[in-house]
């Protein structure tokens, strides 16, 4: 993983009111594929990101890279991914809904 500013090709109001706090239950991802690879970056903070290069399995969607990406960012299992609007690059931003911490040590002790 690597952590940057915001790419420059990328809307400032992305950035600017998605930012997660600590502990948060949804975060949001944009996701391309870059050459046969998906590129995810992970927003992480004000004009913060996080970039996962996941190389993809038999059928894997943009909505499985992001879950993948941002359980292994966050430790937590993700309930659900939406997405949102494509980008003029072809990127597609991405809302990833994490399990509640509550649900996964009720399934953890079963």
């Amino acid at each position: 993983m690597n952590t940057h500013v915001v790419p420059p090709d990328y809307p400032d109001t992305l950035a600017g009111h998605l930012v997660p706090h600590v502990d948060a239950d949804t975060w949001c991802a944009i996701s391309e594929l870059v050459d046969t690879r998906f590129q995810v970056h992970v927003l992480t903070g004000s004009d913060r990101w996080a970039d996962y290069t996941i190389s993809p399995l038999g059928g894997m969607t943009h909505s499985r890279a992001v879950a993948t990406a941002v359980e292994s960012l966050t430790g937590r299992t993700v309930a659900s991914v939406g997405h949102g609007r494509c980008w003029g690059d072809g990127a597609i931003h991405y809302r990833a809904t994490l399990l509640p911490t509550s649900c996964r040590s009720v399934s953890a002790a079963s």
